[in-house]
């Protein structure tokens, strides 16, 4: 089964992670077979086993708070508060709500509280500000929030836990499920989030855990299993990749492999724009690729780099493509195994032509980057002879397939999956959470990364490493996802915090990929 596992103080991933959205965890909580009160106990075990394992390093006081709302979640809180205390743990609660708002199996373990020492307390934000306590539980809200700011008095009971964590009077926050404040759909933040030290999550991870923010407001995450049979979860199509999946799908040179097995063509380059096709060029030998082709106008070979690629002049004029670029680029991209199209390729109605030409005409999978990604259209794509990897970030996107670069932050998976079915093709929606979506509804969320990406040139060698994968023979959805996380591990193995340029993000591939593939 797909999990997060927690061992001795480490985290780490353990096979491929299916995410789920809040929608289908809760389908599949109703029609598991599982009554709900087994599920909540099996839940608020985990959550005890885990303030349980963090106390035993805590050097300070043992004492546990738990905050508490009016659903499930707040079960899920009461229910752990019992275990704990059974344990000996001393264990107050700050609830929010009455018994009489309460319902169900939440009213259940709201009972149990009764035959225990649990110190319950009514909302009274004050105790944060006079007590410590070694652990907080976040048992406010669970997964069922959108994008609503949030209402008091969940508001003020969020903002005082963060900041008695802030001053010290807190010292490690565990959050239930998601941390109160943040969509299980989108990772967005509802005016005001909790920052968890650690989540934990039942069953199946959910979107928002890998989402931003609610990437950085989780913390360490540990998924559970609560008892729900594994195929139960068989329909759900997100994913995330893992060290070990990496291990499996990135492609193994043969030993009897030669230059010409994993051939790779790059169409770009224009007069000043050579850059881009380099940094590709770079990348893809990094990555793989055997024998690298840049098909550029003639006029700038000198200024085409690096040495080791081999440079084409097609017919041009003054360094720029041309109406006469368009056969010989196609039957350049013939002796391949596949194709980049868009580094520096410029944004003339003469690229323009070129582009929808070698678009639909390459019979090859090709990547769509940069340039390419203003001169096609969805249609464009949908009649392609070949599979195509769509690489555009938010502003690219909105251009190709319309909204607003703030419309498609608030819904990457959605968008990303809609752009996927609606040209047929596989879509790389690039960004601190890049997701990456195919026709039949299948996606994943990159789990690697950071802020050290944000460079000029990274998208230019993203797309040499998906090219060189796609040379290899791996299909467009696996050489997409596999080549993100690739780019993404590279930036992670940088020493520096600032000072990562594109050229250094492909002369990390080697060590990326050997710190995977030992």
């Amino acid at each position: 089964m797909s999990k997060l596992e927690h061992r001795g103080g480490e985290t780490y991933y353990q096979s491929m992670l299916t995410i789920v959205s809040a929608a289908e965890m809760g389908e599949i909580d109703r029609t598991c077979g599982v009554p709900s009160l087994e599920l909540m106990e099996n839940a608020a075990a985990a959550v005890a086993d885990a303030v349980e394992e963090r106390l035993r390093s805590e050097e300070g006081t043992k004492e546990v708070l738990v905050l508490t709302g009016k659903g499930n979640n707040a079960g899920d809180g009461f229910a752990a508060a019992c275990i704990l205390s059974e344990r000996g743990i001393s264990v107050s609660i700050l609830n929010f709500f009455d018994e009489t708002a309460l319902s169900g199996d939440a009213l259940t373990n709201f009972a149990r509280l009764k035959e225990t020492s649990v110190s319950l307390r009514g909302p009274d934000l004050s105790v944060l500000e006079e007590r410590r306590f070694g652990v907080a539980v976040d048992a406010l809200l669970g997964t069922g929030l959108r994008s609503e700011p949030l209402k008091e008095p969940w508001s003020s009971a969020v903002s005082g836990l963060n900041r008695a964590r802030r001053e010290g009077r807190v010292g490690f926050v565990v959050a239930v499920d998601i941390p109160s404040g943040i969509s299980a759909d989108t990772g967005r933040e509802c005016g005001v989030s909790v920052g968890a030290d650690l989540t934990v999550t039942f069953g199946r991870a959910k979107r928002g855990h890998f989402l931003f923010p609610g990437r950085l407001r989780t913390g360490r995450l540990i998924v559970n299993d609560i008892g729900i049979p594994p195929e139960r979860f068989s329909g759900c199509r997100g994913e995330v990749l893992t060290d070990e999946d990496m291990r499996r799908l990135l492609p193994t040179r043969p030993r009897t492999a030669h230059k010409g097995s994993a051939r790779l063509v790059i169409i770009g380059g224009s007069r000043g724009l050579t850059g881009a096709a380099s940094l590709a060029a770079l990348a893809a030998l990094k990555a793989g690729a055997g024998y690298v082709t840049i098909g550029g106008p003639e006029g700038n070979e000198a200024a085409m780099v690096p040495i080791e690629a081999v440079r084409v002049s097609l017919p041009g004029v003054e360094g720029r493509f041309g109406p006469e670029s368009e056969e010989p680029a196609l039957n350049l991209t013939l002796k391949s195994h596949a194709t980049i199209l868009g580094p520096g390729l410029g944004r003339g109605e003469a690229e323009r032509a070129l582009s929808i030409h070698l678009c639909r005409l390459v019979p090859v999978p090709m990547v769509v980057d940069a340039d390419a990604l203003h001169q096609i259209s969805p249609d464009l794509l949908r009649s392609a002879h070949a599979p195509r990897v769509v690489t555009p970030h938010p502003g690219e996107f909105s251009a190709l397939f319309g909204g607003t670069v703030e419309t498609i932050e608030e819904d990457r998976i959605g968008r990303a999956l809609d752009a996927a079915k609606r040209c047929r093709q596989v879509v790389v929606l690039k960004g601190p959470a890049t997701v990456v979506a195919e026709p039949s509804g299948r996606y994943r969320i990159n789990p690697t990364g950071n802020q050290l990406l944000a460079t000029c040139g990274s998208g230019d060698v993203l797309s040499g490493i998906i090219g060189a994968l796609l040379a290899q023979g791996m299909d467009a959805f696996e050489a997409a996802s596999v080549g993100v996380f690739l780019h993404g591990r590279c930036a992670e193995e940088y020493a520096e915090p600032v000072g990562l340029t594109a050229g250094e993000i492909a002369e990390l591939i080697p060590k990326a990929w050997g710190r995977i593939v030992p």
